[in-house]
């Protein structure tokens, strides 16, 4: 057994069996998937601060694959630094931060994580940032933490649309319209599929044409076109702080990215497009079988019909209906304007595991007992008790 931590620059060049476990680990995340990573290394200097933890069987069988920085964990006052989940570069364009895990078994896996991040030159705490509580990956690093005795603490929690799966859904075709769509997905509230409907229809009565939908996978103009619309409402004025890609200097990123996807036909992009004019533009991305959100616009002379929520349910059924995707990650985080398109809710949170030193795992187990009881306090407190 062994874990390495490798520089993500150096990584990049070529780690072996990271494809294959991309491909086949437990919960997919394209956000790990090397395709990924070498675009961000070629024009993001933040990447220069990542690392990523590699733990193989005696083996050489790669079982996990981990992305973290350095960075301080805020703990009321105190500011240890930890191997943590964050960073500009996570931050920026790195939604789900789960590691991947082997499918065989991935408490195992966990486990030969966790102790690597427990190495004498790591610091002493691991942050996990944003993470989804629940799920296989979730679930295997809970146990693997219990049975490696290292204490957890959770810093904040918030829901957000989860990953999506719905069997059996009709292929979207030509001549498929969105109203289609919204018949088609079983899980919508009656109030939530009326109000689709009445801002389709609307924006088919303001464009003084129907509305299609348009795959655009193929089309190399496409993210260029992407680029132009992202740039031309409030995201294009920096005045504004907007932060279209053109106006942080990251077309070109966005290029290479979709062409590294695209070259295996795992690119989605979706257009919503009525009497010529494009609407709004979702791109996807796939790995290991799920579909990622990537990044979505709409043109805001339509806001009022809510475009981007609108294609957004385009997206959903496009990438559910593509072979060989059997979910769909809509990548929220904790954004909460479309709720409504999704059948689930998931908890997410982030959290603290004091990885090795009998001072650091006391202090953790210690602050635990202390928040919890200051935290039961103004529970009483609110209620009069």
């Amino acid at each position: 057994m062994t874990v390495e931590i490798v520089a993500l620059a150096d990584a990049v060049q070529g780690v072996d069996g990271w494809d294959e476990l991309t491909r086949s680990a437990v919960e997919p995340n394209a956000f790990l998937d090397p395709r990924f990573l070498r675009t961000c290394v070629d024009h993001w200097p933040e990447a220069r601060e990542v690392r990523l933890a590699l733990a193989r069987e005696e083996s050489g069988a790669l079982v996990a694959v981990h992305a973290f920085t350095h960075a301080p964990v805020e703990l009321r006052g105190l500011s240890p630094m930890a191997a943590a989940t964050t960073g500009p570069l996570m931050d920026a364009v790195m939604p789900i931060r789960r590691p991947l895990l082997a499918a065989g078994d991935p408490e195992r896996a966990a486990r030969l994580l966790l102790h690597g991040l427990a190495q004498r030159r790591l610091p002493a705490f691991a942050a996990m940032v944003d993470a989804p509580r629940t799920g296989a990956a979730a679930d295997a690093l809970r146990r693997a933490a219990t049975d490696l005795r290292m204490p957890r603490h959770t810093l904040s929690e918030y829901a957000s649309p989860g990953v999506t799966r719905l069997p059996a859904l009709p292929p979207v075709e030509q001549d498929t319209t969105p109203i289609d769509l919204v018949a088609r997905t079983p899980h919508l509230a009656s109030t939530t599929g009326r109000k689709l409907r009445q801002r389709y229809r609307g924006l088919e009565k303001e464009l003084g044409a129907p509305l299609e939908i348009v795959r655009r996978d193929a089309d190399p103009r496409a993210v260029s076109e992407f680029l132009d619309l992202e740039a031309a409402g409030w995201k294009g004025d920096s005045a504004r702080s907007g932060h279209a890609y053109r106006v942080i200097g990251k077309e070109a990123w966005l290029q290479d990215l979709a062409r590294a996807f695209s070259t295996t036909g795992d690119l989605s992009i979706v257009e919503l497009r009525g009497g010529g004019v494009t609407v709004a533009i979702a791109m996807a991305v796939m790995s290991g079988g799920w579909a990622f959100a990537l990044r979505d616009t709409y043109d805001e002379r339509f806001a009022r019909f809510s475009p981007g929520l609108l294609n957004r349910l385009v997206a959903l059924h496009c990438a559910l209906t593509r072979p060989g995707v059997d979910a769909f990650d809509p990548c929220m985080g904790r954004a909460r304007d479309a709720l409504q398109l999704y059948p689930d809710i998931t908890p997410h949170e982030t959290y603290v595991l004091a990885s090795r030193g009998l001072v650091e795992k006391t202090a953790l187990r210690a602050y635990s007992r202390l928040s919890r009881a200051a935290r039961t306090r103004r529970v009483q407190a609110g209620s009069g008790r």
